[in-house]
């Protein structure tokens, strides 16, 4: 089968999913009266209207405008704005000459930091990426997946986190958010809209793909991102992985922006499975893949600046309960929980 058929079987099974989910009116929060079209990447710096400095990472239109999701390079926080309200050049300093952007000035920044130091070798087939902090930060940070799943979350153990909140201050915490989890369950997936919302958690929503495809009968190597249907040459599996990439990737962002939620630049991959090509793509696509040293259902224990991982999708209860007995184990009021964007050391 030739490169292209596969590549238009492998949407048109998205778009399917799309169709089908769409046709169900059980949604709990509604989508924006004017849906996005033409989601696509891309990566330049701007000056939104206060006149900092933005990188624009994705286009998209809502209706007959065009809309771009950008990233701020020093707090790692993304936002979006009608495109015509952003300055494509910086003011010139002679004349007339447009001021331009140079390299040098965006390299410095944590953002494009962060994104170099997850190019560098080597790469191991499970748990690449930032795994602990690359500050000094003293503090923990959780993340919680979300993969695609039939079982209930736990939302008694979201319900706790929003317990341990210190002076009333959102818990943060970093969810591991797939397509196919938001729409197989909508309200749980709304429950958790409003906890952020209502400032009770505060959601880093880490793009874990549209899909999270996994087959348990498959070794790692050829499993998660790196299945592909039929064996292909290495130069063809690279461009297939690189079109299905992007679209797990949008997608799930998509997703996200239609309910009312901000993506954010940081992305786990499913089952933490990768190669090189797979942690360039994703670098290429302006996202900080996240990998983890505390992996509770592994027995991993958290230190100081750890990147803990769970899942609370039903599937993995016993990392939910050794993440409770570990806290027990501590004195709480001594933990510092800290969002994803203070992995990277914001001051240097």
């Amino acid at each position: 089968m030739e490169i292209n058929k596969i590549k238009f079987l492998y949407r048109l099974l998205i778009v399917a999913c799309f169709l089908v989910n769409n046709s169900c009116p059980s949604y709990a929060i509604s989508k924006s009266s004017s849906t996005i079209n033409n989601y696509r990447p891309t990566l330049f710096p701007v000056q939104d209207q206060q006149g900092r400095l933005q990188i624009v990472i994705r286009l998209f239109n809502r209706g007959k405008e065009l809309y771009a999701l950008m990233v701020d390079p020093y707090n790692l926080t993304l936002s979006q704005s009608d495109f015509s309200a952003l300055t494509l050049r910086k003011e010139g300093k002679k004349g007339n000459l447009p001021g331009y952007f140079t390299w040098k000035e965006l390299e410095v920044t944590p953002y494009i930091r962060l994104i170099k130091h997850c190019e560098k070798p080597p790469f191991p087939l499970q748990n690449d990426g930032i795994k602990h902090a690359l500050s000094n930060a003293k503090g923990y940070f959780l993340t919680v997946d979300m993969c695609p799943s039939s079982k209930s979350f736990d939302k008694e153990f979201f319900e706790k986190l929003i317990l341990l909140r210190q002076n009333q201050t959102p818990f943060p915490v970093g969810i591991g958010i797939t397509g196919l989890w938001m729409l197989s369950h909508p309200d749980e997936f709304a429950w958790l809209c409003k906890q952020h919302n209502q400032r009770k958690l505060n959601i880093t929503w880490v793009n874990h793909t549209f899909r999270s495809q996994y087959y348990h009968d498959l070794p790692l190597e050829k499993n998660f991102l790196r299945f592909s249907i039929v064996e292909m040459p290495e130069e063809e599996r690279i461009r297939f992985t690189q079109a299905s990439l992007q679209d797990e990737v949008l997608l799930a962002e998509q997703l996200l922006l239609e309910y009312g939620q901000l993506p954010s630049i940081f992305f786990r991959f499913p089952g933490l499975v990768s190669d090189e090509y797979l942690m360039r793509m994703v670098s290429n696509l302006g996202l900080i893949p996240i990998g983890t040293d505390a992996w509770l259902a592994k027995n991993e224990r958290p230190q100081p600046g750890s990147i803990i991982l769970v899942h609370a999708n039903g599937n993995e209860p016993s990392g939910l309960t050794k993440f409770m007995n570990w806290l027990d184990s501590v004195n709480k009021k001594d933990i510092q929980w800290l969002p994803l964007a203070d992995l990277a050391d914001l001051d240097s």
